[in-house]
């Protein structure tokens, strides 16, 4: 029995030994790991190189979209292109660093608004509108309306008239320099290359209006005259409206 405890008594010193070990190696462990997870927890958070460039790219972006929206908001003011610059861009700096005070300057140079900007940014827009408007009238009908600036320019101007989801839409077709002359056949001309270039049937027009400037006129080499001419256009109405009442 004195043999049992005795050797019961030599292992409960090895046993809490193992067990002080234990701890104090767990406790070591835990200090240990604390900073290594720690630094693990730092290095997650780091921005990485991708992120970087993905987070430039997004700004950039951003600030290319504001370019086009604001474009086209000079567009429909029918403002000069180097307002961005010059009124604009000055105008959201200032809301920038007294609204929101916020640094301006880094957002400013990623909304590129300059007269070249602006203008370029326009003719995208017009182009992309101007593609959607001809691939739409290539197959349905629609009214034409056909003016002469009076000035020394010799613009024309068509416009369109269409009906679609049940409500009427006027849009600008074109705006052309007469190079030759104003005659009516020059104007036809004018507009029957254009036609021809975006692949629109002349038969789809139903109705033309003028201006009432001379070459648009019903007698003689009017425009008028010539497009009741055409073969491909046997139902139309012709109006003939004068200038002052446009």
């Amino acid at each position: 029995m004195a043999t049992v405890s005795g050797v019961t008594n030599l292992w409960e010193p090895l046993e809490a030994s193992s067990e002080r070990i234990m701890k104090e190696g767990s406790d070591c462990c835990e200090k240990n790991a604390k900073p290594q997870i720690a630094l693990r927890r730092r290095r997650g958070k780091r921005p990485t190189l991708d992120g970087m460039f993905a987070s430039t790219s997004q700004r950039n972006d951003d600030g290319l979209q504001a370019s086009y929206n604001i474009s086209l908001l000079i567009a429909k003011s029918g403002k000069p292109h180097t307002i961005g610059k010059k009124l604009i861009l000055p105008a959201v700096e200032e809301v920038l660093k007294t609204v929101l005070h916020k640094p301006a300057s880094d957002i400013i140079k990623r909304i590129p608004l300059s007269n070249n900007n602006v203008e370029r940014r326009i003719d995208e827009m017009s182009s992309d509108n101007e593609s959607f408007l001809c691939n739409y009238l290539q197959t349905t009908h629609f009214s034409i309306q056909l003016d002469e600036l009076p000035d020394n320019a010799a613009l024309l101007l068509a416009y369109v008239r269409f009906i679609t989801n049940q409500e009427i839409y006027e849009e600008l077709l074109f705006a052309r320099t007469l190079i030759t002359d104003t005659k009516g056949v020059s104007i036809f001309q004018v507009l029957k290359d254009y036609f021809i270039e975006k692949a629109i049937p002349l038969s789809n027009i139903i109705s033309v209006a003028t201006d009432g400037a001379p070459a648009m006129g019903g007698g003689g080499s009017g425009i008028l005259v010539v497009v009741n001419n055409v073969a491909e256009m046997r139902r139309q109405t012709i109006f003939h409206l004068q200038r002052n009442r446009i």
